[in-house]
């Protein structure tokens, strides 16, 4: 599932927090493998884990402008 999967219509909302919530998750996953990562010193991937959590963050980001467009703001 991708933003550009969500509809235009009234369920649009719903499936934006569907959505959300899951790269949420895949986040707060990432971030504990991150840590794992620098306390056994694989530095390599730490750098992984990082770069992807720069994209679920910027999609998050783009996920809530979404929700605003929606909601008229």
């Amino acid at each position: 599932e991708s933003l550009e999967q969500i509809s235009n219509d009234e369920s649009a909302l719903s499936q934006l927090d569907d959505l959300k919530s899951k790269v949420r998750d895949k986040a707060k996953q990432c971030e504990l493998t991150f840590g794992t990562n620098l306390e056994e010193k694989d530095y390599r991937g730490a750098k992984g884990r990082f770069h992807e959590m720069q994209c679920l963050h910027k999609l998050l980001s783009e996920i809530d402008m979404a929700e605003e467009r929606q909601l008229g703001y």
